[in-house]
């Protein structure tokens, strides 16, 4: 997971750090749902459901970049 930096920030690093550490941890539970597929179906819901939730967060942090 990248690290959010140590000091002071401007609000863009800022913004662009958020939205690198939401895209790295977005793909690890992409990767954990597809392992719980057929083993734990309670789990994979559980991790989509928190997925989605960051989807939509990593989705809002991006739009401030533009």
């Amino acid at each position: 997971m990248p690290e959010y930096p140590d000091n002071w920030q401007s609000v863009e690093s800022t913004v662009a750090a958020i939205v690198d550490i939401l895209a790295a941890l977005i793909e690890r539970l992409r990767q954990r749902i597809d392992e719980t597929d057929k083993s734990d179906l309670v789990t994979q819901d559980l991790l989509i459901e928190i997925t989605r939730a960051l989807e939509e967060a990593h989705w809002m942090w991006q739009a401030q970049q533009a």
